[in-house]
């Protein structure tokens, strides 16, 4: 391939031009293809490669003599000893008038001052001589220039690497095809040195995705390399390797002159300075060359490497342990520095785990657990990641995380654990307590979570009282936990607290982002839609786009965007958000705000049926979160299953469901007055309704179902001056909650009405809306009712396969039995027992106390 700049920058023909390259740059294709364009003008080119009986310079210029006079650019120098016969043709050499191009390929064998010197005196007294010199360093050549005042061009290194937009033409003309996106990988790998990219293209199959580098690995093994210790440079460029990214300090740190060091690899086009925005020197090996300068340090000196190592894991993490604590860690723990990375995983882990997994999992994946508790957590987290697949998605690495992330809390626990608080830091111990605390909440076991957040709390204030803060990660990640521990025991104020102080240890992270997402969720989920908004906005403002993390931080953010969409009736929204909320499990406890979301999304919009059998199934899925009847899991879970079963007309189930309440809780009194106004009873719809609604532990979104139920009802009984007070009050939430809902939850022709009557009104865009619209439960329902006897027979005939293995256990004749199960099936609309039986338990009534008996 041409290369027509550096063709004009051999064709200025200085006194003496210098190639100073090491092999692989093309440098002597360079020469020879503007050698040829020099021949084909008219110009005389001699062209001499040196040789290892080139000793000094006498014997160099024997040869070079012996060159010019078979071109005919001298005559034959007289017979004579030596010394007068070259001294005759380098006088002839002087007279020459002609302009004479002398190249001198591979002059590394010239080594010393005064062969060097000897060349450069001749092109001084000759002037129609233009000297062109290739070698690795010219360090000779220029001093003899200096010496005598000769002109001087030289061509580096860094000017033979070719830019990555430059490769696609060299590689069409080696016979390859490739695209930008190759090119600037090919840049990154090799550099921009020609023979190594050819290597890799010529050993790659077209179209690969993975580019072969062992061809060129070798070649920089047994050229580059070996010349560089040649050179002196070997060393030096090995410990300059280690770190990605050099700057000045820690060049000096790696190496002695290492500023004068990075400058001659900089000539030499083996290193390449990186642009950055604030200006700072920086500079990057190739990747293969890093690659294969770092190999040879390891197989050379492996404890000079470990130290290198660990001049760059410090340099890191004091320069700015955030921007460069994947590369520390890693630099760490290759170096086996195991306070660094103890600290580091206090300091930063949890954002390190959220940006840089696969750092992470280097930095502490470990054989055995480590004999240090202080890393007992970041090793079950690498143990977990590496057990995790490289196409899982972010549900499922964080299901895996949590897991192993619950067995270390599980397993310090076990081991009677507070005894180690003599042995490890504070900072530490929160480590440890949080993961216990998140283990046992995991396990269901709510109230021994609730302690280990006492002992969470504790420990932090003893920190904060010695004036010993956490840090900012750390202290984020324990508030979260400790918040949803708060939140799953129904203790929303300390929940809303410690999300709180999450998102103001570390606003503009993922996990200050989580808090932000779940303090949105809860504001959202009470009708809040002020807080909520302000929450969000928080959120936003996080960038989560880089970290695999971010979906997982997202998902209460995402919850509460859906449950505001649906306050205004914006099923499009709705479903987009919930479409990457999905129903699989626990990550992080933020089911309930899940279940919840989709429980509403499919009473407005989507398909109740479907929506109450997931709910079925979740409730063996997350068993052991339900144990509880006060926790917020177990009251998501009984609120969505009350409401879905009233949405698709399961009277007898719901009541069956509610009923199993004895006492019945605030978050039931909307389904239980729902219950009521449905199968016709209104006063007791009516009654239930007002005493819930104004509850201290009612939320608005709840209140202004209760007051819509209420109004309805009072409407229904002709109490109107009542019903069209609570319709008000229902009216003025939804203005202050932006909620359309409680209008949705009421047929259409008596919303009519009570706007009539209290001369109320929507703007268009929700009247329109609410005209699009569905009803959400059913106007009326009946409920089965079957005898006391009727219900006995029922529950026995799910033990006994005929009518007469019932009578047998009852002790009643046969006809008697007959009679009571022809009069079941004609109350549950079958014909047959298994559809009887099936009815039944759809119907919830084969549960123990489960229907209504008369």
């Amino acid at each position: 391939m041409p290369r027509p700049v550096l063709a004009r920058r051999l064709g200025r023909l200085a006194a003496l031009t210098i190639v100073e390259a090491l092999p692989g740059l093309g440098s002597t294709s360079l020469m020879a293809s503007w050698a040829r364009e020099e021949r084909a003008r008219g110009r005389d080119v001699v062209w001499l490669r040196t040789s290892s009986a080139d000793s000094d310079g006498d014997a160099v210029l024997d040869r070079l003599g012996a060159r010019l006079v078979a071109a005919g650019v001298i005559r034959t120098a007289p017979a004579g000893d030596d010394e007068s016969g070259r001294r005759s043709w380098l006088d002839r050499l002087a007279q020459v008038s002609t302009p004479v191009i002398v190249v001198l390929d591979d002059s590394a064998r010239v080594t010393t001052e005064e062969t060097a010197a000897a060349l450069v005196e001749m092109v001084r007294s000759a002037h129609a001589i233009h000297l062109v010199v290739r070698c690795e360093s010219a360090a000779h050549f220029h001093d003899a220039a200096v010496g005598h005042n000769v002109e001087t061009n030289t061509l580096r290194g860094t000017d033979l690497c070719v830019r990555a937009d430059e490769l696609p033409s060299f590689a069409a003309g080696w016979g390859h095809e490739i695209d930008a996106a190759t090119a600037v990988r090919l840049h990154q790998l090799v550099g921009g040195w020609l023979h190594p990219t050819r290597l890799v293209l010529d050993a790659s199959p077209p179209g690969a995705r993975t580019l072969a580098t062992y061809a060129a690995h070798e070649f920089l093994q047994e050229r580059v390399l070996r010349d560089l210790v040649g050179l002196d440079q070997l060393d030096t460029a090995m410990r300059l390797a280690i770190p990605a990214e050099l700057d000045p300090d820690l060049a000096e740190a790696l190496a002695p002159d290492g500023a004068a060091a990075v400058n001659l690899l900089q000539r030499q086009g083996l290193l390449w300075r990186v642009p950055e925005d604030d200006g700072l020197a920086r500079w990057r090996f190739p990747t293969l060359l890093r690659r294969s300068l770092r190999m040879e340090l390891e197989r050379r000196d492996p404890q000079v490497a470990a130290a290198g190592h660990g001049v760059v894991a410090r340099a890191l993490v004091a320069r700015d342990p955030g921007r460069h604590m994947a590369a520390a860690v890693e630099h760490g723990r290759l170096a086996e520095d195991w306070r660094l990375l103890t600290n580091a995983w206090l300091e930063h882990g949890w954002l390190l785990l959220a940006s840089d997994p696969d750092a992470f999992e280097r930095a502490y994946a470990m054989p055995k657990p480590p004999a240090d508790r202080s890393l007992a957590v970041a090793a079950g987290l690498a143990h977990g990641l590496s057990l995790i697949p490289a196409e899982a998605d972010w549900a499922l690495r964080s299901e895996t995380l949590m897991r192993h992330y619950a067995q270390v809390g599980s397993e310090f626990l076990a081991a009677d654990e507070p005894r180690v608080e003599q042995r490890i830091s504070p900072t530490a111990q929160v480590d440890l307590l949080t993961a216990a605390m998140v283990s046992r909440r995991t396990e269901g076991r709510i109230e021994e979570a609730l302690a280990l957040t006492g002992a969470l709390e504790d420990a932090t204030h003893r920190r904060r009282a010695s004036d010993v803060h956490l840090p900012a990660s750390q202290s984020a990640w324990s508030r979260v936990q400790a918040a949803t521990t708060y939140l799953m025991a129904t203790r929303f104020g300390d929940a809303y607290r410690l999300a709180t102080a999450a998102h103001e240890a570390a606003p503009k992270t993922v996990l200050g982002a989580g808090a932000a997402g779940m303090l949105a969720a809860l504001h959202a989920g009470g009708g809040d839609r002020l807080e909520a908004q302000r929450w969000l906005t928080a959120y936003d403002a996080v960038d989560l786009t880089e970290s695999w993390a971010g979906p997982l931080a997202g998902l209460p953010a995402r919850t509460a965007k859906a449950m505001l969409a649906m306050d205004r009736l914006d099923g499009v929204t709705a479903h987009a958000e919930l479409a990457d909320a999905p129903l699989t499990g626990d990550a992080l406890g933020m089911w309930p705000f899940v279940i919840s979301a989709h429980t509403r999304y499919a009473l407005l919009f989507g398909e109740p049926v479907t929506m109450l059998a997931r709910v079925d199934h979740l409730a063996t899925v997350l068993s052991r979160h339900l144990r509880d009847p006060t926790a917020v899991g177990r009251r998501v879970f009984d609120r969505s299953s009350a409401d879905l079963m009233l949405a698709v007309g399961e009277v007898d189930r719901a009541r069956a469901f509610l009923e199993r309440r004895r006492d019945l809780p605030s978050w039931l009194y909307p389904p239980a007055a729902r219950f009521h106004l449905i199968t016709g009873d209104r006063q007791q719809a009516a009654r239930l309704a007002r005493a819930g609604a104004w509850r201290d532990d009612v939320h608005a979104r709840d209140r202004m179902e209760l007051l819509a139920i209420s109004a309805l009802a009072l409407h229904a009984e002709g109490k109107h001056s009542m019903a069209h007070e609570d319709f008000r009050h229902a009216h003025a939430l939804g203005c202050h909650t932006g909620s359309l809902e409680p209008y949705l939850l009421m047929d259409p022709e008596t919303r009519r009405e009570l706007m009539a009557a209290t001369g109320l009104s929507l703007d268009p865009e929700a009247d329109r809306l609410l005209a699009m619209s569905q009803p959400v439960y059913p106007r009326s329902a009946a409920v089965t009712r079957l005898t006391p006897r009727e219900l006995v027979v029922l529950r026995e005939m799910a033990h006994q396969e005929t009518a007469a293995g019932v009578a047998r256990a009852l002790s009643v004749s046969v006809n008697t039995v007959k009679k009571q199960m022809i009069s079941v099936y004609a109350k549950l609309g079958v014909h047959d027992r298994a559809s009887a039986l099936m009815r039944a338990r759809r119907l919830g009534l084969l549960d123990t106390g489960a229907c209504t008996v008369e």
